[in-house]
């Protein structure tokens, strides 16, 4: 099971606020974005969305489900048409990643021997990774649905 990160970032979002596509897409459980790296992922790998706003981090943890030829929710509500997309299950209610979290990331980083960057790097859809699985794994049992 592999790791990939989705960010919704305001220039591309519905109203020009991305915590609107994370919850968009949270509605009707899909994910969509412009990243290729989206593109390579298959069935059963945990997708970790996220969305800024007014320095407020939302974030909520899926595992990919099937494969969309095509989606326009987003659109519909004023945002892109993403070129890819999937269905998901989420496996994690929304949450905020707070101080104690970031917090929590980092003791579950260190306790794992993994890179000090690691906390950064799992909302980094670049350098997010299967190495990343014990934070993954401590959100997802922290955040549970």
């Amino acid at each position: 099971m592999r790791i990939k990160c989705v960010t919704y970032t305001p220039e591309f979002s519905a109203g020009g606020d991305p915590v609107n596509d994370l919850l968009i897409g949270a509605n009707h459980e899909i994910v969509g974005c412009k990243s290729s790296n989206l593109n390579s992922a298959i069935l059963g790998d945990y997708v970790v969305i996220n969305a800024t706003k007014n320095k407020v981090k939302y974030v909520v943890i899926g595992i990919l489900c099937e494969k969309l030829e095509c989606c326009n929710i987003w659109e519909r509500e004023g945002g892109c048409i993403w070129p890819y997309n999937w269905s998901y299950k989420p496996v994690t209610q929304i949450f905020i990643y707070d101080d104690l979290t970031k917090l929590e990331v980092k003791k579950t980083s260190e306790d794992n021997f993994l890179s000090p960057n690691s906390p950064k790097y799992v909302f980094n859809s670049r350098y997010c990774s299967v190495k990343l699985r014990p934070i993954i794994e401590m959100l997802i049992k922290k955040f549970s649905l």
